[in-house]
Parts: structure tokens; sequence; C-alpha cells
């Protein structure tokens, strides 16, 4: 019998071995056997699991080893004197937001649409995620500040994609960025404006090539830049912190829990001046995240804290009537919504409520209040999120309920439903006491009704 088509001629009712058999010719892959142990628990999983938002995808053999964020741990950093210095590397170089939580923002906004995010492109087998958050961030940046760069920067703007071998390799003095072994895109922003003299373009330093050669960045050696002098850029705004340079701004990190409305609204807020946000998720052994195909919302719970990979918030909104964030992933076009997903609002799903970190564009005009039409688009883009009116709404944060909200409801229509059910009891009995002394009322006071009881 056939079994249920999971794509590119894939069914259910196959084996593990025959599917994985197609799938390395169709995703030119080497047969191993990590690969197949992979991409056999995520056929099981789709399998068991008949869902029109999971069906075969490029990430089906994707190792946990590629998903590695360093260890937050002591920083390769050995200028620092003060204990204040030392803090700033060690810990978090990152100062509080610097733009205002906004009032009122569209109820929905997707940078996709607006052309202030890039495509998705895959790590592959390198645990660069950190770099390739990193540089969706910057690229973010660059878009946003189109109008106000020189010719160079504005015709990269229709193809950007920024090298992540360059931030990589120039990163190594970080010890929060190592390379394929796992990194931290927090703490390398404050690294890359004391350090760097500018991003570099991919086709400069192609990922591919990195990839491929298996690069040693432990070597001593440092890419210098290729581009113009005239055209070098680091796209965003530095303060002071403890005497540093940080671009790096906190919204929220958090171990023991996730961010409220609080947060929400303000990184709604961040969203609707067209500005990304980088945060954190746990992705690590997930079946759900791999087979994940961009038809709908995925959902994982996250019991307890945990971070190992990072992507970048690209939008808030609908998807198919539920509330969702739009984030951006590494792991190329072929993966869900082509390399972009949905998760529900409020709910932390895969940890993604507890990380959530912004920089300022270079020439961003802190005044300016809503980009303009960065609202609802076109939703012409296959698989967007749900239409909606374009309008500015009041500015609550949360657009869905969480657990905790939803228990307090519960319980408090609960305890509403037999307080009344107690006052309608309450009501009833005393109802029948009066209707019985007016009636006997009424015969004390009637002289036939008397006369009439005495002969009955």
């Amino acid at each position: 019998f056939l079994g249920r088509d999971l794509g590119f001629g894939i069914e259910s009712s196959m084996t593990a071995e025959e599917a994985y058999k197609i799938y390395i010719v169709l995703f030119n892959r080497t047969y191993s056997d990590a690969g197949y142990s992979v991409f056999r628990r995520s056929f099981d999983f789709l399998q068991k699991n008949d869902s029109p938002n999971h069906s075969i995808t490029s990430a089906m053999d994707k190792q946990d080893k590629e998903l590695l964020l360093a260890p937050r741990g002591k920083s390769a950093y050995h200028e620092m004197s003060t204990s204040e210095d030392v803090y700033c590397q060690v810990k978090q170089c990152l100062v509080d937001p610097v733009l205002p939580t906004l009032q009122s923002i569209y109820n929905s906004v997707d940078l996709r649409e607006a052309g202030l995010t890039t495509l998705s492109y895959d790590q592959a087998g390198c645990g660069l995620c950190w770099a390739f958050g990193l540089a969706g961030l910057l690229e973010n940046s660059i878009l946003r500040d189109k109008a106000n760069l020189n010719q160079f920067w504005q015709n990269q703007s229709n193809y950007l994609n920024l090298s992540t071998t360059f931030i990589g390799v120039n990163m190594k003095e970080n010890s929060f960025s190592q390379m394929c072994s796992g990194g931290e895109s927090y703490y390398s922003l404050p690294y890359m404006a004391q350090h760097f003299k500018t991003v570099e373009l991919d086709e400069h330093y192609p990922y591919s090539k990195l990839y491929e050669a298996k690069v040693d960045w432990s070597a001593g050696k440092k890419y210098p830049p290729i581009i113009a002098e005239e055209n070098y850029l680091l796209p965003f705004k530095t303060y002071k912190y403890f005497g540093h340079d940080t671009p790096a701004q906190k919204i929220f990190f958090d171990k023991k829990k996730s961010w409220g409305k609080v947060e929400a609204a303000m990184i709604k807020s961040y969203l609707s001046r067209g500005i990304a946000i980088i945060a954190g998720m746990h992705a690590m052994g997930s079946a759900e995240f791999r087979t994940y195909n961009g038809n709908s919302y995925m959902e994982r719970d996250c019991p307890k804290y945990v971070s190992d990979h990072q992507i970048l918030i690209a939008g808030y909104g609908h998807k198919n009537g539920v509330p969702v964030w739009v984030a951006k992933n590494s792991w190329g076009r072929d993966w869900g919504s082509q390399g972009y997903f949905y998760v529900p609002q409020g709910k932390n799903d895969f940890c993604m409520e507890q990380e959530a970190i912004v920089i300022t564009p270079l020439h961003y005009n802190e005044s300016e209040l809503h980009l303009t039409n960065i609202g609802d688009q076109s939703r012409k883009m296959n698989k967007m999120l749900d239409p909606d009116s374009n309008k500015l709404i009041e500015n609550l944060g949360w657009d869905a309920l969480d657990s905790r909200k939803i228990t307090i409801i519960v319980v408090s229509v609960v305890i509403a439903v037999v307080i009344f059910a107690i006052l309608v009891v309450v009501f009833v009995l005393l109802f029948r006491k009066i209707k019985k002394f007016q009636k006997q009322q009424v015969r004390q006071q009637d002289p036939m009704l008397l006369y009439e009881n005495r002969l009955i």
C-alpha cells in the first residue's frame, strides 16, 4: 500500500533506509552513518505525525553539533584592567535599549515584505549560526540606512550578502566566537565595534570556500578587508559601557523566565521602526524543527531554558489566525518558509522568548517613530502572514494570552460561575419563602378563604 506523500517522492510507507537513499541524491549528500542516524529520527517523526506543517526538508540530517553557541565563560580579552572592564567582557557588555517603546504600532510587520531583510543561506555542517545571525542583523541595518549610504552600498542593497567567513575568522580573539565550534553574537558585537574597521561581502570571502576548505581559524590568520577604504562601514551606533564602545542593547536576557508584555511591546516597537532583533532558541534534538516546511506555525515546549541556536526576529502578526513571531533561520531556503519560520507569541516555544538583543542603525533618526509603509504589505509572497488592516493599533505587547493569563481567566470564570450558582439557589429559596409568606398573609386577611379552609 502507498503511504502518505512526505514530499520529493518520499512516502511514509518506505523504510528510513529507502527514504535516505532518495534523500541524499535529492540534496547532494554523501552517505554517512551520523547523517543517516539523524535522518532516521526525523523520518520516524514524520511517519508518526501526520501534519501539514512537517515534511521532507533539506535539514532532515542536520546534526546537533551544527547548532552550537560558545560557552558563556571567561573572555579572551587581555587588555582590560579594571574590574568593570572585565565585567563588560566576561558577562554582558550590553546597554539598555536606547529607543523608547511606541504607544502605537502596526498590527503586523514583516521585514521581508518591506525589503529590510535578506535571503536565508545554509550554514551547512558548521556551527556558525551566531555569525549568520549577526550578519542578518547588520544587513538589516544597512538596508534600513540605504538612503544615507554611499553609492557602493546602495548598489549592494538588492542582493546584499555579508561575509560570515570574514566575521568568523576575524573574531578568533573573542573567546565567545569559535568559528564552526560555536559562538555568541551578543558578545561579538562589542568586539566588532572595538576591533573591526568594516564589514565585508560574501563575494570577497565566500562562505562555501570556508566550509569546503575547513579553514583553521585558530592559525593566527586574519582576513583583511578587500572593499575600498572609502566604503568601510560598521552599520551601527555605539554607546559607552564602562568606557568601551558597544552597539549591543539588551531588551531581555534571562535564563529563568521568558519575556513579558513589556518586552514584547518593546520588540514590536523596534520592528515597527524596521529594526530586526537577534534572539536565541532551543533547536537541538528537535525533529519538529528539522522537518518544518513553513505551512503554518510550529510549537515545542520549553520546560527548561536552553539556548543552542541563534536566529533573527523579522516580524510579527498572525499566521492561520494565531499571533506569531516571524524569524529567519540559517538553514537555507529549502527549509521552512523560504528559510523563515513562525512560532506563537507569548508561549516561549523553543525557548525563543528569553533573549532579545538589538542595535541601532548608524544613520537612524532617534526622533523617528514608525517606518512609513512597514505595516501589512501586499502579502503576495508564498506562505506569508495573514492579511490585516494595515492600521496602527495600541501597543499592548501580547496579541495572545499566555498560559498564566489563561489559567487566571479560567479560574476566575469558574469562581464566577460558582458564585452565580450559589446566588441563584439563594434567590430561588428566598423567592419561595416570600411567596409562601405572602400566601399566609392573604389567607389570614380574607374571611372567605378562612371559611373555605374550615370546610375543607
